[in-house]
């Protein structure tokens, strides 16, 4: 299912939300789905997020959804945690990861649109012998289904 919308009051939340001085009331943002993003933008560049030290010593596994911006010229920006399991333990090295990313326009955006999108990114480690594949996949289902009832509670308490 295709999710986009044009929603100028996001932007501006965002912006302003980010700092991003200039926020204009005039400007607007398309809302992408991360399974849709392909067709507006496709990944030219991208970063793995460094597992923090603390909680890799600790056993921690988790993940961050990051909302972000993806700008005219591929960069991103305006980062936004819509998401953390079980703490914000991960949220920085997600955020630290996707500042890396860069983006080329693709076919459904020849005009090179900003889109508001969401990654996420997980943090696991695999025991050979206690391998969970199903931990993981739970894990993955949690984290995609809390970011999108995040998106959705973001998208629905923005002004305009």
């Amino acid at each position: 299912m295709r999710t986009k919308v044009n929603f100028p009051g996001l932007f501006v939340s965002l912006l302003m939300i980010a700092g991003v001085a200039g926020a204009q009331e005039s400007e607007s943002l398309v809302l992408v789905t991360q399974e849709d993003l392909p067709g507006w933008w496709t990944v030219a560049k991208n970063a793995k997020p460094v597992y923090p030290r603390s909680a890799f010593n600790n056993g921690k596994q988790g993940c961050a959804v990051i909302g972000f911006v993806i700008e005219a010229d591929g960069t991103t920006s305006s980062y936004r945690v819509l998401f953390s399991y079980p703490d914000a333990s991960f949220d920085q090295a997600a955020i630290n990861a996707y500042k890396k990313w860069r983006f080329d326009a693709g076919n459904a955006n020849p005009n090179r649109a900003v889109v508001f999108t969401t990654m996420t990114a997980s943090f696991t480690w695999m025991d050979k012998e206690e391998d969970k594949p199903e931990m993981r996949q739970q894990l993955t289902s949690l984290c995609a289904q809390e970011g999108n009832r995040a998106l959705q509670k973001m998208v629905h308490n923005a002004p305009g």
